[in-house]
């Protein structure tokens, strides 16, 4: 129709959240917790493992001692601070 102006929907801001879940998400594939370096085996398992991570980190719990789940707490614990 002439005459009408179109108007660009604004675009979406990134949560936090969803920041710590991506950095988590890489720190999870550059560990061999689930699989080589570089892939993940099982991604349901991993992102299951990443989402709780970032939710406990969110709420103020602990990072993880030792193991895959500390690499990724640790990243995710970079994003949320």
């Amino acid at each position: 129709m002439p005459g009408t102006a179109t108007v660009k929907a604004a675009k979406k801001t990134t949560t936090k959240f969803n920041k710590a879940i991506k950095a988590g998400m890489s720190a999870a594939k550059a560990s061999t917790s689930y699989g080589k370096k570089g892939t993940i085996n099982n991604a349901k398992k991993a992102f299951t493992a990443v989402t709780k991570a970032a939710s406990r980190i969110n709420k103020g719990g602990k990072v993880a001692k030792k193991g895959g789940l500390r690499k990724i707490g640790l990243a995710i614990k970079k994003v949320l601070k």
